[in-house]
């Protein structure tokens, strides 16, 4: 990962090594956190952080399905999010929100009331890797979509404890020579990767799972889809079989079709 110069954090810019926090603090120990994995692109108008908005909403709205009340609007995330990415003058990035419990108890129940508050840290920095990946099917299922996982966790938040399974998987996949992991969900349907969505072509239409197979509703998914949709493919969201994954093939069938309203 590359540094940058200034983090912010707790509502003010901060240099790099000077962003620290507590070894008790709660996030730490029991991975009461969640965040976001946004891209910033270097275009001709500038920089442009994609889907700002929708990221930084449902940064709250995963906070808020784990009881943890975050002291900002999305408003002010967003203007923090262009702030951080113009003063440490970067042209394209990988901006990371987290918001976590910090210290203050020292069991998995937070008492609400830490003696300093750790709420929301903003990082930049270069993350994943671009190119090919091959990938395995993995044995550890889905944290949104494993076994007994739609009754004991919350599918639709970005939480950090809930990616343990994801970083097992990525390591026994990276062991057995792969680059990705395809998780599945507890009826042994294709789920998600480690980190992305999955889409197959199958039939002459782009197959990706649906919502009932516990995935999380990613950002980047539905504005493929959209995109996909208004350039005339079929999309479908269903039940992936781990075989489709081998034997998917063919190219695609578009629908030539003008949306109403829509504009070339």
């Amino acid at each position: 990962m590359d540094s940058s110069d200034l983090i912010w954090m707790n509502g003010e810019f901060l240099a790099w090594e000077d962003a620290k926090i507590h070894v008790l603090t709660h996030g730490l120990h029991y991975g009461t956190g969640v965040f976001e994995g946004v891209r910033c692109y270097d275009t001709e108008l500038g920089p442009a952080v994609f889907r700002n908005a929708e990221h930084m909403e449902r940064l709250l709205r995963s906070a808020e399905l784990y009881y943890m009340p975050v002291p900002y609007t999305a408003q002010e995330l967003q203007s923090a999010t262009r702030d951080l990415v113009a003063n440490n003058n970067l042209r394209s990035c990988y901006i990371r929100p987290i918001a976590y419990r910090g210290y203050g108890c020292d069991g998995p129940e937070p008492d609400g009331r830490p003696r300093r508050r750790h709420d929301r840290l903003l990082g930049v920095g270069h993350v994943f890797g671009r190119g090919r990946h091959d990938a395995k099917a993995s044995e550890p299922r889905s944290p949104h979509g494993g076994a007994s996982a739609p009754d004991s966790l919350i599918p639709h938040a970005k939480a950090s404890g809930q990616y343990l399974n994801n970083v097992l998987a990525k390591v026994e996949s990276m062991k057995a020579g792969y680059q990705e992991a395809i998780l599945l969900d507890d009826h042994g349907h294709v789920c998600e990767g480690t980190g992305e969505n999955i889409y197959i072509v199958s039939a002459g239409e782009i197959v990706t799972p649906g919502h009932h197979n516990s995935i999380l509703d990613g950002i980047t998914r539905r504005s493929i889809m959209q995109l996909a949709a208004d350039l005339g493919y079929t999309v479908v969201e269903r039940n992936i079989a781990r075989a489709e994954m081998y034997l998917c093939r063919g190219g695609l069938h578009v629908r030539h079709r003008r949306r109403a309203g829509a504009r070339r």
